[in-house]
């Protein structure tokens, strides 16, 4: 682990959270944590067990869930399924500033709107507005916005700066009278990024794996009990691969015994799980370094990837392709990992 990749992750989750609960919680924490300070050394047990508690668990899910996201298992994104428990304490400050009157100390106010504005900055905008399902919650809605605005003068990312200022300004100016706005805003923003969860959830690309009555079990229904398959896929950024597919090659491996380890050929991105990379030598042979072959009886593989051997059967909606190769794996016509094209980046 890398210490650095580890502050910048944890900073990432926390402007993830701050999108999650409206800004506001955020801003104001530096507020409520001063006078909870204060509160405890005047002998407030309620106050010094509270302040303890946000601290401790905010910054021990923060460390772990950004630990985990540094790695190449945490496919470059974020994760806030995994800090999503932090929100009821989060929700808990803003009770208390609420409850206070709307406290503004100069200092702290600063600090809190600062801090709010720079998680946001830090952030690339890319990790807000990708459609990457359960894994963050609030993309549901800049996803949405960025795919409806391409091409416009008012961006998403626009918005999000614009409404950002606007939450941080009632921070700063609304009236004591009119506090209930702000959760409010709150209750619109969990509606409405949930409901758009949701719906991405229910229309997502892997419910289309299998659609149609094609069979989960595809490979195992093919080979004979005992069997054992490779997976060997090509993803990366040369040769993307579409959402369709990543979810074929996951879904494939879940549902089919036989299918017991996986290679990823040049620089394609990990799928998750403890594999290894293979390299194509000028014959075309898969290896795992210098005189390390891949050797497989079966093997699983996208469509567009031609293997020596027979070819046994196709399955789920992205058309993989098993194989039966008995031995040293090798790509028809490819002598470099530079000629392996996929049919999704052909």
């Amino acid at each position: 682990y890398d210490p650095l990749d580890i502050v910048k992750w944890s900073a990432y989750h926390l402007a993830d959270l701050e999108l999650y609960l409206a800004v506001v919680p955020i801003a104001v924490a530096p507020i409520v944590l001063v006078r909870l300070w204060s509160q405890a050394r005047a002998g407030s047990r309620v106050a010094a067990s509270f302040g303890a508690t946000f601290l401790a668990v905010n910054g021990g899910m923060l460390f772990v869930t950004a630990a985990f996201a540094s790695t190449e298992f945490g496919f470059d994104r974020l994760h806030d399924r995994n800090v999503f428990y932090l929100a009821p304490l989060w929700l808990v400050v803003l009770g208390v500033w609420l409850a206070d009157g709307l406290p503004r100390p100069r200092v702290a106010t600063a600090v809190g709107i600062g801090l709010a504005l720079g998680l946001l900055v830090a952030l690339p905008f890319r990790y807000i507005a990708s459609d990457v399902g359960v894994d963050v919650v609030p993309s549901a809605l800049w996803a949405r916005l960025q795919e409806h605005l391409a091409g416009e003068v008012v961006t998403a990312r626009k918005l999000m700066v614009v409404l950002v200022l606007v939450l941080l300004v009632l921070v700063a100016l609304l009236p004591r009278r009119l506090w209930w706005v702000l959760p409010a805003v709150l209750l619109v923003g969990f509606a409405t990024t949930g409901t758009l969860a949701w719906q991405r959830i229910a229309d997502a690309e892997e419910n289309a794996v299998f659609a149609g009555g094609l069979e989960r079990d595809w490979v195992d229904s093919r080979l004979p009990s005992g069997a054992r398959v490779t997976k060997v896929y090509l993803v990366s950024d040369a040769c993307p691969a579409s959402a369709l597919t990543w979810h074929a090659l996951y879904l494939t491996e879940f549902f089919n015994r036989t299918v017991e380890r996986a290679d990823y050929i040049d620089d394609s991105i990990p799928d998750g799980l403890p594999i290894r990379r293979v390299d194509v030598q000028s014959n075309g042979q898969l290896v795992y370094g210098p005189g390390e072959p891949l050797n497989a009886e079966f093997v699983v593989t996208q469509p567009g990837i031609e293997l020596v051997g027979r070819q046994l059967g196709v399955g789920t909606a992205a058309n993989l392709v098993l194989w039966r190769t008995g031995g040293p794996v090798r790509i028809v016509g490819a002598s470099s990992d530079a000629d392996v094209r996929t049919r999704d980046c052909a």
